[in-house]
Parts: C-alpha cells; structure tokens; sequence
C-alpha cells in the first residue's frame, strides 16, 4: 500500500489532479482520449497520413507507367526519324508514307474504299 500512496503522492505533486480514491479526475482522462483520437485521426486522414500516402504512391506508380509509355513512343518514333533520314534511308517506309500521306498508287495497282 506504501507503493500505492507515494505514487498518490508524486502525482499530486507535480499537479495531477487525484480526488481522495486515488482516481484521476475524469477531465485529465477526456483530454488524454481526445488527444490519442486526434493523432490517429491525423494518422489516418491529415496531410501526411496513411490514407494520403496510399494516394500519393498510386500515383506516383500511374505517373511512372504513363512515363514508361511516352518513353516507347519517343523511342518509336526516334526510329522512324532516323529511317526517314538522309543518312539512312528506308525505301520501304518511305514507300509506305507517300502513299498514305501523298496518297500514290502505282498504275498496276488498285485502290479499294
């Protein structure tokens, strides 16, 4: 019972509020649940919270695919730059691009709508 009463005593000192049972009073234990509540609410919901950094990796992981894509049409169409170039010339796609841009047929062919 001595642990029981100096601890009682400690506690009065340093200005905690204990009626004479030995029970914190009951507004010292409302602010306490209220600040645990806030801080998972804030855990959870706030700027830096759990739920916002799901968001924010969802993201980043839809930004990184739509990166990977413009990277394969860069790509794409570095390749068909070079082949269209005067250094290294496709006859095949040039063959391919006068005729769907110019539209050219050759007099042996026939075009169907």
């Amino acid at each position: 019972m001595t642990t029981r009463s100096s601890v009682l005593k400690l506690l009065r000192q340093i200005g905690v509020p204990v009626d004479k049972s030995g029970v914190i009073s009951s507004g010292l234990t409302v602010m306490a649940i209220a600040a645990c509540l806030f801080l998972f609410y804030s855990g959870l919901q706030g700027n830096h919270g759990l739920i916002q950094q799901r968001k924010l990796e969802d993201q980043r992981l839809l930004m990184e695919r739509e990166l990977h894509d413009l990277q394969s049409k860069v790509a794409f169409m570095k390749n068909k730059t070079e082949r269209l170039s005067d250094q290294f010339l496709d006859l095949e796609l040039l063959d391919e691009r006068v005729r769907r841009v110019l539209g050219y047929v050759r007099e042996d062919e026939f075009v169907v709508n």
